[in-house]
């Protein structure tokens, strides 16, 4: 009995260690940027965006698009959808795969409910909040 309890514990542990990768779901949504970070040195500190960036991501194919919100809560800009695909490069980073040559190489670091990261060929790490619209009193 002992020796049965003794592996439950250990499987526990084991399981509990395993790192389970970044959930591609909490990409899909409305973002906008926080900061702009180079080799963990602050670029920019974003306090105000004009612009925000829309997700959508279903069975790693998806696309994204700038828009402009409005006060009155709708959306308005050229409507332009870039299109991607993912693929999983190591258990913490994930290619994003832009479907234009011209674009720079892409990772996804980390996805989460309220912020997600993504990393360019050219070093910059751009940290990405969850949009919430202005309301007006």
């Amino acid at each position: 009995m002992n020796k049965f309890w003794l592996l439950y514990l250990f499987s526990c542990i084991a399981l509990s260690c395993s790192k389970t990768g970044i959930n591609t779901d909490y990409l899909n949504g409305y973002w906008e940027i926080d900061r702009v970070e180079k080799d963990g040195k602050l670029l920019k500190q974003y306090n105000f965006n004009a612009f925000i960036e829309y997700f959508q991501v279903e069975n790693n194919e998806g696309f994204r698009m700038k828009l402009k919100p409005s006060f009155v809560g709708k959306f308005s800009g050229n409507l332009q959808k870039t299109y991607f695909s993912l693929e999983k490069t190591t258990p913490e980073n994930i290619k994003i795969d832009y479907n234009k040559a011209e674009l720079l190489d892409e990772e996804l670091q980390k996805a989460t409910a309220t912020e997600i990261v993504i990393s360019n060929s050219e070093g910059l790490t751009y940290y990405y909040k969850k949009y919430t619209p202005i309301s007006l009193p």
